[in-house]
């Protein structure tokens, strides 16, 4: 009788032992997936999210436009995280990374003070020689350093630390190369990426005579990947690689003597071209902001359900509004 009851007694011991055992691995068993899932949700939180580039190239008053895309995206909550541009690419791009919003530009472009930059100017020295350009560079100069000079300072001249990353793109003739700007004052950057030849004085930088952008990258796209390899590219184009020149376009015939093709194009797996066909539309003529702002506003919107489809990430406008004011907030106490 006592040996059935030390055997039972050891039977259920075992029993329970195995009971605690099978338990204890079933607590671990739930902890090993409650940790692996606490650590896939760190590592998602922590991986870096997707970023956007914005690529705006040159092309005179079509580019305008430019600020239409801008308008689309922020509106539809795309993000843009870094912006690379030409010529006035590069002015746009400069002002939006400045912290200016798109009605802002609207309204700058319509304003006398921008009339007052296109006003010819044609100063003959004491001995006369062919005139190196026709609009004073002065007046740009002062209103572009009146535009981004307090982004300027609170960057520390470190394009990395405006309201968006950005470059843009000059070219050196006597070298035949691009120059791009990552650094320095930014109205002198955005003033050489849009000196066209013969219409504005060269600017000079690091002792080099830079002019327009377009010369040799009118789309930099290359200069985005190798800056700041963003996830996804959006690419704008107004511009177009020049026909043969008729005999009565000077303007033409300069831009076949000293202009190189430029790619427009950006590969599909690193993102998207919007072209615009603005070729009926004189380079110099800003007479319809509004037409051109719709015009860019309104070819953008065709292509957002393919833009969201690819790019996850949204950033509300009430976001990229508090990171403008806060951004302006920093520029008034650098100031």
């Amino acid at each position: 009788m006592k040996s059935t009851s030390l055997h039972a007694l050891a039977t259920a011991i075992v029993l329970k032992a195995n009971s605690i055992y099978k338990l204890l691995i079933h607590n671990l068993e739930l902890k090993r997936i409650h940790c692996l899932y606490v650590l896939i949700v760190f590592f998602v939180q922590i991986s870096p999210a997707q970023k956007v580039g914005l690529v705006l190239s040159g092309g005179g008053a079509p580019g305008i436009a430019h600020i239409g895309i801008i308008k689309a995206l922020e509106e539809n909550n795309i993000p843009i995280d870094y912006i690379t541009g030409t010529s006035i690419g590069a002015l746009i791009g400069g002002l939006y990374a400045s912290g200016y919003s798109p009605d802002e530009m609207i309204q700058f472009f319509k304003s006398s003070e921008f009339r007052k930059w296109k006003k010819i100017e044609i100063k003959f020295p004491k001995k006369f020689v062919i005139p190196t350009h026709i609009i004073q560079p002065q007046k740009i100069q002062k209103g572009l350093e009146k535009l981004t000079g307090c982004a300027t300072t609170h960057s520390r001249q470190n394009f990395d630390s405006l309201f968006v990353p950005f470059r843009c793109v000059a070219s050196d003739v006597y070298r035949k190369e691009s120059y791009v700007f990552s650094h320095g004052i930014l109205a002198t950057s955005i003033r050489a990426s849009m000196t066209f030849p013969f219409i504005f004085e060269a600017t000079k930088v690091d002792n080099r005579l830079l002019f327009d952008g377009g010369i040799y990258n009118n789309f930099p796209a290359d200069i985005m990947q190798q800056s700041f390899h963003p996830d996804f590219m959006i690419g704008s184009v107004v511009a177009y690689n020049p026909p043969q020149a008729d005999v009565n376009d000077i303007l033409m015939q300069l831009q076949n003597m000293i202009t190189n093709d430029t790619n427009y194009s950006i590969p599909d797996s690193l993102g998207i071209v919007l072209n615009f066909d603005l070729k009926k539309q004189s380079m110099f003529d800003f007479s319809d902001i509004d037409y051109l702002v719709k015009f860019g506003y309104e070819e953008t919107k065709k292509h957002l359900e393919f833009l969201k489809t690819k790019i996850q990430r949204r950033n509300s406008i009430e976001e990229i509004n508090y990171k403008r004011a806060l951004f302006r907030s920093n520029q008034i106490i650098a100031k």
